[in-house]
């Protein structure tokens, strides 16, 4: 590998497969998405009952959320930012829905890591 390159540059599913929760939003649910391609969506609402799916990383800066049955195809868009406070830098992962799903909310996703 040439000096100054980094292989995948933080771009595959390990960098993303963690707990998020919902952010500006009316509704607290969390996504949980799992190195191994499985994913837990988490609500209290009876609206969004909680369920089961899959996710990948279907080419990034786009997570894709599917199932077969009952039908799911949904995706987000990956937004990394990082900031800093007193207690040091945080590394914040935001997803956003690219369109209105029927089974979740269309509300943003955050993720943050301390760094």
């Amino acid at each position: 590998m040439p000096e100054g390159v980094q292989a995948h540059a933080g771009r595959s599913e390990v960098n993303f497969a963690n707990v998020y929760y919902s952010e500006d939003c009316d509704l607290d649910y969390q996504l949980n998405l799992q190195l191994d391609g499985d994913m837990l969506f988490q609500s209290n609402h009876s609206a969004y009952p909680s369920f089961r799916a899959k996710w990948r990383l279907s080419d990034y800066p786009y997570i894709q959320l599917y199932q077969e049955a009952p039908y799911l195809n949904l995706y987000y868009q990956i937004e990394p930012s990082e900031s800093s406070d007193i207690l040091g830098t945080v590394i914040v992962i935001r997803l956003l829905p690219l369109s209105t799903p029927m089974r979740l909310p269309a509300c943003k996703l955050v993720h943050g890591i301390r760094g």
